[in-house]
């Protein structure tokens, strides 16, 4: 990924750190827009519009059942043909799993493109592993 394998910046580290760290364990709709906002600033993407609404019904439990849970995400951008290939080109190369389910191009009068993209994508809740005590005799 271009980092440092013994570094702390934010592609700096092994793999197995790097695969941990993409992977949430809670449900963090703030986070989610944070990680989209950076790759579109960093692409220098013109940002029209950016996430939507949490989710309030979806609760951060630890169990010991874990299921893949959806979460839906929008966002709209202006940039040329050849940035929203790059665009696309970067989700899909994402460690965090997600589906494009829509994407919607229009373009202005001088040629720019307006993209609107509705995806979604997953967390995990944590999963609890408990250990008791017994007293041997």
């Amino acid at each position: 990924m271009g980092g440092n394998p013994g570094g702390e910046g934010p592609l700096d580290g092994n793999n197995a750190k790097i695969v941990l760290d993409s992977l949430p364990g809670a449900y963090d709709y703030p986070a989610l827009s944070s990680s989209f906002e950076k790759i579109l600033k960093e692409g220098g993407y013109t940002i029209n519009s950016l996430g939507g609404s949490e989710d309030s019904n979806i609760e951060n439990v630890a169990t010991g059942n874990v299921q893949p849970i959806n979460v839906p995400y929008r966002f709209s951008f202006t940039t040329s043909l050849d940035g929203t290939k790059a665009l696309l080109g970067t989700l899909e190369r994402s460690i965090r799993p997600m589906n494009v389910d829509q994407l919607s191009v229009q373009v202005g009068a001088n040629g720019t493109l307006s993209v609107d993209v509705s995806l979604h994508t997953y967390f995990t809740q944590q999963k609890t592993f408990e250990l008791g005590s017994k007293e041997v005799e």
